[in-house]
């Protein structure tokens, strides 16, 4: 396995350091999952939150499911149980993962690229390993993966700890500073960045109230993105 160097190609050329490897988040990356879930579980967490409204979601992309229950519990006063709020939400995936989800513009293209290139890919998510299942097997992206970690992997340390980067750079057989993340959001962003990883922000038009002060470039589609075997 050599080295990498990738760019942007936008409004700006911007080159990433030689990388050895890639790792991309799941929800908000490779698929559009984070838009579907503001427009399905919205009436969901209107019903079970009195002071909802649809900035909260805002406050938490990239949060692992668990950390939303215990978010909206602290903070907002939800009332159900954390066994009736994962039913709920496990519903509203089931419905986003298995027929309403697509993948992100370019991205077979870039995948494949990478595999060509021999560049190792790893995913990285904070959503439970059976909803990554989900998705990879319904687009048959298995195969374009060398490491699949979700936050339960890791003792349930989900983003912005770097513990999940972390681990990915073990599976990788790489040292984290080797490593690009593509990521969007505030958190997602801190868990690379803090785990020692080269970052690029992904702007899916989404999450523009994400803060991506310490990405190291930002992108809006993986056709932006280019290689010396894509040049």
């Amino acid at each position: 396995m050599g080295f990498m160097r990738l760019s942007i190609v936008s409004k700006k050329f911007l080159s990433s350091p030689d990388i050895r490897a890639l790792v991309l988040d799941m929800d908000g990356v490779m698929v559009n999952s984070e838009q579907l879930w503001r427009e399905v579980e919205a009436p969901v967490f209107q019903s079970m939150l009195s002071g909802w409204t649809p900035d909260l979601f805002h406050e938490i992309v990239g949060m692992g499911v668990e950390d939303v229950y215990h978010h909206f519990s602290k903070n907002y006063g939800l009332k159900q149980t954390k066994k009736e709020f994962l039913f709920s939400c496990e519903k509203v995936a089931l419905d986003i993962y298995d027929r309403r989800v697509s993948l992100a513009e370019g991205l077979i293209e870039f995948l494949q690229e990478m595999k060509e290139n021999q560049v190792p890919v790893g995913l990285a998510s904070s959503s439970p390993k059976r909803w990554i299942l989900r998705v990879l097997k319904r687009f048959d992206l298995l195969n374009y993966f060398s490491s699949v970690l979700s936050a339960e992997e890791v003792g349930n340390k989900t983003k912005p700890a770097p513990d999940i980067y972390l681990r990915s750079a073990k599976n990788l057989n790489i040292r984290p500073e080797e490593g690009l993340a593509i990521e969007d959001s505030t958190v997602g962003v801190a868990a690379a960045k803090n785990a020692g990883f080269f970052c690029w922000g992904f702007r899916n038009g989404s999450n523009l109230s994400q803060d991506f002060s310490r990405v190291d470039g930002e992108f809006s589609a993986f056709t932006e993105i280019r290689s010396p075997i894509g040049n």
